[in-house]
């Protein structure tokens, strides 16, 4: 559902850069306090969905916990629209180019916890399936990152020698 696929490589600050010789730069503690904000308004930005489910499911739990019963279910419902209809929309254009998978499981229960009004349950789905998203353009990116990595380090030509000039 997040467009995984064609997000363009960034170098965070924060990461270690590669010298020529490879050896690695490591870089100071006051130097990664310094990125952290920054780096977590990109996180922030990147994946909106979960981490704005769990801002608003945890408001939801203060707000029953003080016996604000009523809000709490209208910041569940919040969580379920303005979460469940990216997921939802997505889901059913991926149905329409027969791509069937489990979304199309978890569009139902988006949808079936609004027709029941059980809003906690669709907010728990609307997060599992974010998250379970974000964390799997985390992987790509991470293992992108690293093949990359990998890739700058090879060897451009192979050498030449004796032995296989003989056969």
């Amino acid at each position: 559902m997040l467009d995984i696929h064609n997000e363009l490589k960034t170098n965070a600050p924060g990461s270690s850069p590669v010298s020529a010789g490879g050896a690695t730069k490591s870089a100071s503690p006051a130097e990664r306090r310094q990125f952290l904000p920054g780096r977590l308004w990109r996180t922030l930005q990147r994946y909106p969905i979960p981490f704005g489910s769990v801002g608003l499911l945890v408001a939801s739990f203060v707000f029953w916990l003080a016996g604000y019963v009523a809000i709490a279910n209208w910041i569940l419902l919040v969580v379920v629209l303005l979460g469940g209809i990216p997921l939802v929309w997505e889901t059913f254009r991926q149905f329409l180019r027969r791509e069937f998978s489990v979304d199309v499981i978890a569009m139902l229960a988006i949808a079936g916890s609004l027709l029941l009004g059980e809003y906690l349950a669709g907010a728990f789905v609307v997060l599992m399936l974010s998250g379970g998203e974000a964390l799997e353009a985390y992987a790509l990116r991470r293992a992108r990152s690293s093949l990359s990595a990998l890739a700058e380090r090879a060897p451009r030509a192979a050498p030449l020698s004796p032995a296989h000039l003989d056969r």
